[in-house]
């Protein structure tokens, strides 16, 4: 019974402390689960917190990212302008480049312009000067002895003007100078050879005195027929041919044409052969054939004196009466055989031609005919040399 009391005693004793262990265990367990549970509710409220603060900021955030796409929209906007402005800006810029390149090109244009025009007054104050020096020297030219005699003899072919020739007779130098000038010399607009046929000999006259500054004491316009006839009269003369010459285009009757030609070398000719050679013009120049018939004058001059003709009275008046129906002069027939005798001892200084070797340069006038100029726009050369040749 003791043993029964004292197991009883011992359940009661370790059910009370187990009573007690479960009272402490679930004091302890609610303490334990009321914290828990305190716990909880402010995890709770702190994540309903953070569950406002997330809406709030789902919210802000919704705001910032609508705020966000307005400004993205606004910038693209601003930045689509902005190209549209640069674009532009570009744009202005290329046609403000092409403007300025178009401008320097102007400029450029303009200066070259400029400076060409620069240029060419400075070669026409130049040029003037020269010509105002030349004008100047051609007033102060050198004046022709006044013992010369001076004859403007003037070929013609069926009345137009072929060939000008000044001859020039120096009692003191003893000398006869001749001084070819050429039939397209221009003078006034107009061709020299042109002057006798429309105005008449003075005019021409005239002309040369300007050109030369020889001051024409008398005239003979003569026919090339009297060629034929002189030379033919005094039985031919010799000629020393200086080169070939071959003319395929000497003129023929009827506007027709045919060959004639020369040897180099000493040539005795008739008077047709004679006025083939001055006229043959074709496989040479004029100036060429300018010489030539000074040529034949001095032949004709030497023929007369060696074959003592001033002495044979009756065939130089026969001559001179078969010539006169193609000879204009002033020059009566005694007053040529006065000449002839005082000039006969006179040497010739021929050969001398104005030409583009020496004081003129050829161009074409406003017509496109050819034509010949004097160099430096003055006569002041030719007349400085014509002058060195007479009274020199």
């Amino acid at each position: 019974m003791k043993n029964i009391e004292s197991q009883i005693k011992n359940l009661k004793t370790v059910f009370g402390a187990v009573v007690v262990c479960l009272f402490i265990m679930t004091i302890g367990f609610s303490l334990i689960t009321k914290k828990n549970q305190t716990k909880i509710l402010a995890k709770e409220m702190q994540i309903n917190t953070l569950i406002d603060e997330v809406g709030e900021l789902k919210e802000q955030n919704e705001k910032l990212s609508s705020a966000l796409q307005d400004n993205v929209k606004d910038i693209e906007k601003y930045v689509q302008n902005l190209h549209q402005a640069n674009a532009s800006l570009n744009g202005d810029l290329n046609k403000k480049d092409q403007q300025l390149g178009t401008t320097q090109v102007t400029f450029q244009k303009t200066q070259e312009e400029l400076e060409a025009m620069l240029k060419e007054k400075e070669n026409i104050i130049n040029e003037l000067a020269a010509k105002n020096n030349n004008l100047k020297a051609e007033i102060d030219a050198t004046p022709i002895d006044k013992e010369a005699t001076n004859i403007l003899l003037v070929g013609v072919n069926k009345g137009l003007t072929d060939s000008m020739m000044v001859i020039s007779t120096n009692p003191d130098k003893k000398t006869i100078t001749t001084v070819s000038i050429p039939r397209d010399l221009s003078y006034k607009g107009r061709k020299i050879n042109e002057l006798y046929e429309f105005y008449g000999v003075q005019k021409l006259a005239d002309a040369v005195y300007s050109i030369t500054n020889v001051p024409i004491n008398h005239y003979a316009i003569i026919d090339f027929d009297i060629f034929t006839q002189v030379v033919d009269a005094v039985g031919g003369i010799d000629i020393d041919v200086k080169k070939d010459i071959y003319d395929r285009s000497y003129p023929g009757p009827n506007s027709s044409y045919r060959v004639v030609s020369f040897k180099k070398g000493i040539q005795h000719m008739s008077g047709s052969r004679a006025l083939e050679y001055a006229r043959s013009r074709k496989s040479s120049s004029d100036f060429e054939r300018a010489a030539r018939q000074q040529e034949i004058l001095q032949a004709t001059k030497d023929k007369i004196l060696s074959a003592n003709l001033l002495q044979d009275l009756p065939t130089l008046l026969n001559t001179y009466a078969s010539i006169q129906k193609n000879l204009v002069t002033d020059i009566s027939f005694y007053e040529a055989m006065a000449m002839l005798q005082q000039d006969q001892d006179y040497a010739i200084e021929g050969g001398n031609v104005l030409s583009t070797s020496n004081y003129l340069y050829s161009t074409k006038n406003k017509a496109g005919q050819y034509i010949l100029l004097p160099n430096g726009g003055t006569y002041a050369g030719i007349k400085k040399y014509v002058a060195g040749l007479i009274n020199d």
